[in-house]
């Protein structure tokens, strides 16, 4: 892309008043050494992820350099920080329009940036951690639950493990569940069936929320549907033929971005690919079951 100054195209170059002159030369050092250290440090953070990561952010091994120097800001930008109001700079659409066809084949530098709600850069940074030292990815959630009458009961959530320690929630999130009448229950909350669709929802959302940040993508709406059929003879013990759980789920997403429909698509498909729910129901996961009793304690 083509500028030019217009304080220089027509009648010569515009006097600088000296003192901006040298308050311009006093803060340039500056610049460059923020410049420097801000580029040094975007790229250590992208040098320390795997070709697959880079991918996940749209970013090639070689365009590492480029992209660190982009978030440094580029010459211009900072030559223009010091330079005096009268000296302004404006878009020749001529010339644009020109060089626009001369350079389509080259991928313009992005350096990831906060968005949808997600804080990217402190995402990137979290992975370079965790990479660098496998043990703080060690985690264990825990759900304590209490019977309270019939098919109801409640489930918190506050503590867990994590990251070389033990973490609590900013608050204990409780979770009902219960059957409906039809179910001979008393309709307290979600089946926990229910709950699994939740899940998978939820952890599918927040994979598609985290990616299309890294990738630039702006999002301004994810809604999804998610459906599991279920055959209540197995769980009723009426046929040894039919499974207990769900026989099948699907999920439906509708999604307004700026992104195209292909892009989306690659989206959602690396969410699943990372999803932890969406593993635990696909793949399974050994479930171990202790009993504590009065006479046993």
């Amino acid at each position: 892309m083509t500028y030019y100054i217009s304080g220089t195209h027509r009648s010569g170059p515009m006097p600088r008043p000296m003192g901006r002159v040298f308050r311009a030369m006093a803060f340039r050092p500056w610049q460059l050494l923020v410049r420097r250290l801000a580029r040094r440090k975007t790229w250590f953070l992208l040098s320390a992820l795997d070709d697959h990561l880079l991918n996940d952010i749209g970013i090639s091994r070689g365009e590492i350099d480029r992209v660190a120097s982009d978030s440094a800001g580029d010459d211009c930008i900072a030559d223009r920080a010091g330079q005096p109001a009268s000296k302004t700079t404006q878009l020749n659409p001529r010339r644009t329009t020109m060089t626009s066809k001369t350079t389509t084949s080259q991928k313009p530098a992005r350096t990831p940036v906060a968005m949808n709600g997600v804080d990217t850069p402190t995402l990137l940074a979290t992975i370079n951690a965790v990479g660098a030292q496998p043990e703080l990815a060690k985690f264990q959630f825990r759900a304590r639950s209490r019977w309270i009458s019939g098919t109801h009961s409640e489930s918190t959530m506050h503590g867990y493990f994590g990251a070389g320690g033990e973490h609590k929630h900013k608050a204990a999130y409780k979770a009902e569940g219960d059957h409906p009448a039809v179910l001979c229950g008393a309709d307290n909350g979600p089946t926990p069936v229910e709950w699994v669709l939740h899940a998978l929802a939820s952890c599918l959302t927040a994979g598609i929320a985290n990616i299309a940040a890294a990738r630039g993508i702006k999002l301004r709406k994810v809604e999804s549907t998610v459906e599991g059929d279920i055959d209540l003879r197995g769980l009723l013990g009426l046929s040894d033929k039919v499974r207990n759980g769900y026989q099948g789920i699907s999920v439906s997403f509708d999604i307004d971005s700026d992104a195209s429909p292909e892009q989306l698509q690659k989206v959602i498909m690396q969410s699943k690919a990372r999803s932890a729910v969406f593993d635990v129901i696909t793949n399974g996961v050994p479930v171990q079951i202790k009993v504590k009793t009065p006479a046993l304690a």
